[in-house]
């Protein structure tokens, strides 16, 4: 058993070793109060630690690989090809998942929602210690979820499950918009004023079909809620995904119907904008369910009025 850090591109990082199997975990029941766990800081040298929630792994290095290898009994079928594949563990999970892989149509929603996070899961054991942070503070401690970060992530994660809607989500990424902009025009019906906080409330009694109810469920889940949709926001964990140097962040995005989507999130300054690090591959995943405006997408632009 591994108890030891090695040293990847210049930051520490953790190695992945084969576990025996613990028991699977419980799907949705585990979305709710989660807290991220954070590695013991060293005394002698203050840094940004790798974290994860408790919906991930309990807080420690041996459970959070011993997690990878809990058993899973899933076949997924490859987006492009149709091919499909039998995964026995989290690890084969992900590994599927990373190949092109996905769950199929008919599989429990519970199961869907574990399979993205196995795949999490090897996300986080693979990251690297970040030696810069512009969503967390200098002990590696990130604010909790929040109504105003509906004004500071990308449209693409917030809610719509209609191909046109998704498709517009993904035309902003060009011209960055926010949860919260995207909801005002496209789904509201208002016009571009800047004025998107309008449309988002807090109080379940002002929920109506035109704004967004935004509640915190713990530190790291927001859902969101709007006349005809559901949708949760789960943060899993904080790291080095891409070996930058910049800490990145996980956010499993979980619709009540439609397919959870795990985006890798980025901020490379502190002016800057969080913007996803695996943009194509949310993107392949909207083509291959929604081709038709996918191809639409790449071939034309937008105008800005609201889709039904």
């Amino acid at each position: 058993m591994r108890k030891t850090l090695f040293i990847k591109r210049g930051r520490e990082s953790r190695s992945d070793s084969r576990r025996s199997p613990v028991k699977a975990m419980t799907g949705l029941a585990l979305l709710v109060f989660g807290m991220l766990a954070v590695l013991p800081v060293r005394a002698d040298d203050a840094y940004i630690p790798v974290v994860w929630s408790s919906v991930v792994a309990a807080p420690t290095e041996e459970a959070l690989d011993e997690s990878l290898y809990q058993p899973m009994q899933v076949t997924l079928r490859h987006r492009q090809t149709g091919a499909t594949k039998s995964a026995a563990d989290c690890f084969d999970t992900a590994d599927l998942i990373e190949r092109g892989y996905r769950p199929d149509g008919d599989m429990a929603h519970d199961d869907v929602i574990n399979a993205y996070l196995c795949l999490a899961r090897r996300i986080i054991a693979a990251a690297a210690i970040p030696e810069t942070s512009h969503m967390r503070d200098g002990s590696g401690v990130a604010p909790p979820l929040h109504v105003d970060d509906m004004k500071r992530l990308p449209a693409m994660l917030g809610p719509g499950e209609s191909c046109a809607l998704r498709a517009v989500g993904h035309l902003t990424g060009n011209d960055w918009y926010s949860v919260a902009r995207f909801f005002h025009i496209y789904m509201a019906g208002q016009k571009d004023d800047y004025r998107e906080e309008r449309s988002i409330v807090t109080d379940p009694a002002a929920l109506t079909a035109t704004t967004l109810l935004v509640t915190a469920q713990g530190p790291d889940q927001l859902t969101l809620t709007t006349a005809n949709s559901h949708t949760v926001l789960q943060r899993l964990g904080f790291g080095d995904v891409n070996g930058d140097g910049i800490d990145d962040m996980l956010l499993l995005r979980i619709p009540k119907t439609g397919v959870p989507q795990l985006a890798v999130l980025t901020k490379v300054r502190a002016e800057s904008l969080i913007s996803p690090l695996n943009r194509t591959d949310i993107f392949l995943d909207f083509s291959y369910s929604c081709p038709e405006e996918a191809v639409a997408l790449v071939a034309r632009g937008a105008d800005k009025e609201g889709c039904d």
